[in-house]
């Protein structure tokens, strides 16, 4: 960059650390952290907003960097200001940014295919790898390939410029070792295919518990593989949807997290949040959620410090077995078909619950009935650590974006009025 534009970024940087330190943001960043500390005060409000909805109303118009690294960063720093100014949400803003992980892990399979959306919106078809019960025999443990020195050379290339401003830090915080969190049912599904699973669960159990054995054993070596080669980073320090989160809908930030025994180098996962879900699960009775996944992911995740669990399944009633094996277990994912009264009773006192919207309430938005939906749900989580959420990757009916914005604003209104804690 030449002169003119490390004055940009350097100005614009110090525009957003004023941000950071607004009395709004600093309570922000506080409540966030009373949640997941278990302390019920008012519920935080937070809202992902589709890609395709969001420039329309946060992203930049245009953007003054070339460098791409850089011109990252300035897209970054702008959509976070005009989040702030334009969505009433309590979504915080800190002055921590990451510099990026360079880094990639392979497949279960050599013909394993991720049913994952693209960046233009196309997506791979679903294309099951495991056809017959010997192709099990064909996973290998996927390998973790590291690059530290272009990780470093990027932190050093950022810190240069922005260190003396924010609170630049190295890498990215860790979300998982691959997959979905550290979960497995959900790449397995995607080899094997959801409706031969649920045969197999009744017909041949035996090859779903050498198949999940296996790829916690896996799972558990990649897990210390990243630890190893210097690739886990704390991820409690800043929250971004859509980025920087735990989980579906979870807030990461604590001062709970790193424990006291941190030395400021040794990234152990007992340092950080650990992530899983059975969202593939919905349909299947407890029991078989507890035979075939919840021990396996259990070894998993009980490393880490604390777990935050769950994504769009049901969670309300599943709630208490899932704490009986996730002895770490703070946070949840209340997905929006659980049900908000049995969930509240279930983790009040226990845990915090990330509450998500049902998309049905965007996509066919009427004010009258979303202001019930979320009185309802307000009245259901009084006395909870709780936080309310819209996360759903829709596009709301008539493709109006400024429903985000309504919406946002009708849940701080029904807070105002029926949040009595």
């Amino acid at each position: 960059m030449n002169n003119e534009e490390k004055s940009y970024i350097t100005d614009l940087a110090k525009k957003f650390l004023e941000l950071t330190q607004t009395a709004k943001q600093l309570e922000l960043v506080k409540r966030c952290k009373d949640v997941n500390s278990l302390k019920v005060v008012r519920p935080p409000v937070w809202c992902y907003v589709y890609p395709s909805e969001s420039k329309h109303l946060f992203e930049p118009e245009k953007l003054f960097l070339e460098d791409d690294t850089f011109r990252s960063i300035e897209f970054n720093l702008l959509m976070q200001m005009k989040r702030a100014d334009v969505l009433n949400s309590d979504m915080p803003v800190n002055d921590v940014i990451y510099t990026d992980l360079f880094y990639s892990v392979g497949n279960w399979m050599d013909a394993q295919k991720t049913v994952r959306m693209n960046s233009d919106g196309t997506t791979q078809a679903f294309a099951p790898c495991i056809i017959k019960n010997e192709d099990f025999l064909k996973m290998h443990k996927p390998e973790l390939e590291f690059d530290m020195k272009k990780t470093k050379e990027q932190y050093d290339k950022v810190a240069d410029v922005l260190g003396d401003i924010l609170d630049v830090k190295m890498g990215a915080p860790f979300g998982q070792t691959c997959g979905w969190g550290d979960s497995m049912m959900d790449q397995l599904v995607e080899m094997r295919g959801l409706e031969q699973i649920y045969y197999d669960m009744l017909d041949n159990p035996g090859i779903i518990h050498e198949a999940m054995r296996f790829m916690t054993d896996c799972k558990l070596e990649l897990l210390n593989q990243f630890q190893q080669n210097g690739a886990l980073f704390l991820n409690n320090e800043t929250f971004q949807i859509g980025q920087y989160q735990i989980g579906p809908a979870s807030c990461p930030l604590t001062d709970e997290l790193p424990q006291a025994d941190y030395d400021g180098e040794n990234n152990d996962p007992k340092h950080l949040w650990g992530f899983a879900q059975a969202q593939e699960f919905t349909g299947i009775s407890p029991d078989m959620l507890e035979e075939f996944v919840l021990p396996y992911q259990a070894e998993i995740v009980n490393k880490f410090g604390f777990t935050t669990y769950g994504c769009c399944e049901p969670m309300d009633n599943n709630i208490p077995l899932i704490g009986k094996y996730i002895k770490n277990l703070r946070l949840i994912s209340i997905s929006p078909f659980s049900n908000y009264d049995i969930a509240a009773e279930n983790c009040k006192d226990r845990y915090a619950m990330a509450c998500r919207v049902h998309p049905t309430q965007i996509v066919s938005f009427n004010e009258d009935n979303f202001k019930e939906y979320i009185k309802g749900l307000v009245m259901s989580i009084n006395g909870c650590a709780a936080s309310i959420t819209i996360s759903e990757a829709i596009i709301p009916h008539g493709n109006d974006a400024t429903v985000f914005l309504k919406c946002v604003d009708i849940i701080q209104d029904m807070l105002d009025r029926y949040w009595h804690c």
